[in-house]
């Protein structure tokens, strides 16, 4: 498929996801659709330097996430990114936006890649890579990545659980018990 069809097939889940748009908010979204596949590639940084903004922006990127509005997400992190200094939080957040858009698994890798080029000391990184891939129903990467988190820190709750759901996907039931239980143990 073309890459043009691509995006409007993004496009197309995104605006059926939140509802009819106005014409004002499809514009917008075509363009951070459109941004945020350039974004993600291989894209140079851009120019402007401001650390203060670009760390303000992909607060504001998170946020939008927590709102479940990808949209603003995608458009506030490929924003901060314009800012110029390479962030670590851009590439993570852009790849739980694109993701919660439903874009392609290649886009979500692409983002979750840069993300981890930055920094691969991160234990929530891999832990969202995880549950991104459990939810996509790819237990067996979903483990790695989980795994990978663990090894980082071995009481990170949420790769405890992304762990867990993914054993259970693949059938391993004594695993996934396991791991609910050392859950259960963190939170009490």
């Amino acid at each position: 498929m073309p890459r043009v069809g691509h995006l409007a097939l993004v496009l197309a889940l995104a605006l059926t996801a939140c509802g009819a748009p106005t014409p004002e908010q499809s514009a917008r979204e075509t363009r951070a659709l459109a941004a945020l596949d350039w974004s993600c590639s291989t894209a140079p940084i851009g120019q402007r330097y401001d650390a203060a903004e670009t760390r303000k922006t992909i607060g504001a990127g998170w946020d939008a996430i927590r709102q479940n509005r990808p949209m603003d997400a995608v458009e506030l992190l490929v924003t901060a990114k314009e800012y110029g200094i390479p962030m670590q939080g851009a590439y993570w957040g852009l790849a739980v936006a694109v993701h919660m858009l439903d874009a392609s698994l290649t886009q979500v890798r692409a983002c979750f890649d840069r993300a981890i080029a930055f920094d691969d000391s991160q234990a929530g990184l891999f832990s969202d890579y995880a549950r991104v891939l459990e939810e996509r129903r790819l237990p067996s990467e979903a483990l790695e990545k989980a795994k990978t988190a663990l090894a980082i820190d071995p009481d990170h709750v949420e790769a405890l659980i992304a762990a867990g759901r993914a054993e259970m996907q693949l059938g391993n039931e004594a695993a996934a018990n396991a791991y609910a239980a050392r859950v259960q143990a963190l939170r009490n």
